[in-house]
C-alpha cells in the first residue's frame, strides 16, 4: 500500500487486500485512508486496537516501523506490517509506503513446537513433582486414617481434617496428570441437578457477606448422564470458582447463574453464566490450554478451565464459550444422557469379612518389625523402599489379622520367595535397582505362583512406561496415595482369587 500524506490511497496489490478480508472489487471503490481503515477493522481481532494502531502510524510515520497484526477473517492468521516514509527533495515526506507479509508456515510450526516444548517440559516436571508427593501424602493419609478410626473420633477431629486436607492434596496433585490424557473409567448414572445442588449449597456458605449472588434454574426430570461424579464435580466446581474471583477481584458484576436443560433427546445441557468482566474474544482460543492464564502471578496456575477440558472430553461432551470484554461469560457444556437404570449389580458383598485362606508360616523380612502374637493368617510380602509407606502397609495388613515380610529392595525380597512360601505380595512399580517390572519378570522366570498374587502399587500410573507395563500383563494396582479402604478391598480381593485385569482395585 502506497498512501500520500492526504490518506489518498495511490497504490495497491491484490494480496494486500486478501490478506485484510477485502473484495477486489471493494478495494477498488476504497479511496482514502479512513475508507479503507472502516473495511478493514471489522476482520480484526481487535477492531478497536487495530484501528487505533492503524492510526498513529499514519500520524507518525517518520522513520521505518515493523508490527505484529491479528486478523480474524477470512482466517485466523497473524500478518507482519513494514511501513516507511517516501522522502522527497529536500527530505520532505511526501507519503508512506506499507508492506504486509502473512507469517510464513514455517513461523507458525516453529512457535506452536516451542510452544509444544515448553508444555512437554512442564509436564514432566509436574509428573515428576506428582511422583516425589505421593509417597509423603500416602503416609499422612494412611495414618491419620488409622488414627480417626482407632480413636473413634467425629469428623470435627484433629485427624479427621488432617485426612480432608490430605485428600485435598491428593486431588490437586492428580490433576496436574488429569491434563494431558484421556481418562477411562467405569460410567455411573450421574444426576446433574443433584450434583448442582450440592456443589452450590457448599459454595453458598462461603459466599455469605459477598457481593456474588449465586442462582440456580434446573429443568425437572433432566435425564441422567454416565460419567464419573468426582470429575463432574470438579468440573463444575472450577468453572464456578473461576466466575466468582473474576467478580469479586474486577469489582465489576454479582450475579452467577447455574442452568441444566436437555439439549436434545440424547444430550443435556450445563450453561454457568455470569455478568463479571467478561472474556475478549481474542483469548477464546487460549482459554483452555493448559497453563495459560490472565491472572497475575501467584493468582492462577493456568490449570482451572483445562482440568474442565479434559474432563468434559472425558465425558463425550463439548464445552462453548459465549463472552466479550465487559459482558460477562457464559460457558455452555453439553454431555450425553442416559435413562437412569433402576437396577442395580447384583454379587457386590460391600464391606464384607475377609475370607482368609489356609494359614501358613512367614519369615521375618530384613526391614520387618517384630510380630504381634496373634493366630497366623495370610502372609504378605511387601515390597516397597519408602520407608513410611511400607510401614503403613504392615500396619494396615497387621490390623486385618495377617502377617508381613517387608523387604526395601525388590533383589532380597527374590531370594525370600525362593525360600519360603507367600499368599501375596505388595510391590512397588519404581524403586532403586531391581524395580516392579524386573521383579515380575524374575517371578515368571522362576515360575512362582506369586505372579498370579501379586498386586503393584504406584504413583505415576500415567507415565507410558508404567501403564504399558501393567497393561501388557493384565496387573491390578492400586494407586498412591491411597485410602485404607482401597487397599484392603483390593487385597480381600487378591487373595479370594478375584484378580482382575490392568485397572486400579478400587473399594467396593
Amino acid at each position: 500500500m502506497v498512501f500520500g500524506l492526504d490518506g489518498r490511497v495511490i497504490a495497491r496489490n491484490a494480496t494486500f487486500l486478501q490478506l485484510l478480508g477485502i473484495s477486489e472489487e471493494e478495494g477498488q471503490r476504497l479511496a482514502s485512508f479512513e475508507e479503507l481503515l472502516q473495511a478493514a477493522s471489522g476482520n480484526a481481532t481487535e477492531p478497536a486496537r487495530f484501528a487505533a494502531k492503524w492510526r498513529a502510524l499514519s500520524a507518525s510515520c517518520m522513520e521505518g516501523m515493523r508490527e505484529e497484526l491479528a486478523i480474524q477473517s477470512p482466517v485466523a492468521q497473524t500478518i507482519e506490517r513494514y511501513a516507511r516514509p517516501i522522502i522527497g527533495p529536500g527530505g520532505k515526506q511526501l507519503g508512506r509506503v506499507e508492506v504486509y507479509r502473512g507469517r510464513h508456515t514455517w513461523q507458525v510450526v516453529e512457535a506452536k513446537m516451542a510452544q509444544a516444548e515448553h508444555l512437554v517440559s512442564l509436564g514432566l516436571c509436574a509428573t515428576a513433582i506428582v511422583h516425589e508427593l505421593n509417597n509423603p501424602l500416602t503416609t499422612i493419609l494412611g495414618n491419620a486414617q488409622r488414627l480417626a478410626q482407632r480413636n473413634g473420633d467425629g469428623e470435627c477431629s484433629e485427624a479427621a481434617q488432617i485426612m480432608r486436607e490430605a485428600e485435598r492434596a491428593t486431588g490437586i496433585v492428580r490433576q496436574l496428570l488429569t491434563v494431558p490424557r484421556e481418562t477411562e473409567f467405569e460410567m455411573q448414572p450421574v444426576s446433574l441437578n443433584e450434583l448442582v445442588e450440592s456443589i452450590v449449597e457448599t459454595l453458598r456458605g462461603s459466599l455469605a457477606g459477598s457481593r456474588v449472588r449465586l442462582k440456580t434454574q434446573l429443568q425437572e426430570g433432566l435425564p441422567s448422564v454416565p460419567g464419573n461424579r468426582e470429575q463432574l464435580q470438579q468440573l463444575l466446581l472450577n468453572l464456578l470458582q473461576n466466575a466468582v474471583q473474576a467478580i469479586q477481584e474486577s469489582g465489576q458484576g454479582s450475579s452467577l447463574m447455574v442452568r441444566t436443560e436437555s439439549a436434545d433427546p440424547q444430550r443435556v445441557r450445563l450453561e454457568v453464566q455470569d455478568d463479571g468482566p467478561g472474556i475478549p474474544e481474542s483469548l477464546h482460543r487460549r482459554i483452555f490450554d493448559p497453563f495459560f492464564t490472565t491472572k497475575p502471578p501467584g493468582k492462577g496456575t493456568g490449570l482451572g478451565l483445562a482440568i474442565v477440558n479434559a474432563f468434559v472430553r472425558n465425558h463425550g461432551g463439548t464445552i462453548a464459550l459465549h463472552s466479550r470484554a465487559g459482558e460477562g461469560a457464559h460457558f455452555v457444556v453439553e454431555l450425553p444422557s442416559i435413562e437412569e437404570k433402576k437396577e442395580h449389580a447384583q454379587g457386590d458383598t460391600g464391606g464384607a469379612a475377609l475370607e482368609l485362606p489356609i494359614e501358613s508360616g512367614c519369615p521375618k523380612g530384613v526391614n520387618d518389625l517384630q510380630f504381634l502374637e496373634r493366630p497366623k493368617g495370610p502372609c504378605v510380602l511387601v515390597v516397597e523402599d519408602e520407608p513410611t509407606v511400607a510401614n503403613l502397609i504392615q500396619d494396615v495388613l497387621r490390623d486385618q489379622g495377617m502377617e508381613t515380610a517387608v523387604f526395601s529392595e525388590a533383589g532380597q525380597a527374590l531370594e525370600a520367595v525362593q525360600r519360603s512360601r507367600y499368599d501375596l505380595a505388595i510391590c512397588d512399580v519404581h524403586m532403586p535397582g531391581m524395580d516392579g517390572p524386573l521383579f515380575f519378570s524374575a517371578l515368571r522366570q522362576a515360575n512362582s505362583p506369586l505372579q498370579q498374587r501379586i498386586l503393584f502399587v504406584t504413583g505415576d500410573e500415567v507415565a507410558q512406561r508404567t501403564s504399558e507395563f501393567l497393561a501388557e500383563h493384565q496387573l491390578p494396582y492400586v494407586t498412591k496415595p491411597f485410602r485404607i479402604e482401597e487397599l484392603c478391598s483390593a487385597v480381600r480381593k487378591m487373595l479370594n482369587g478375584q484378580r482382575q485385569s490392568a485397572e486400579p482395585l478400587n473399594v467396593d
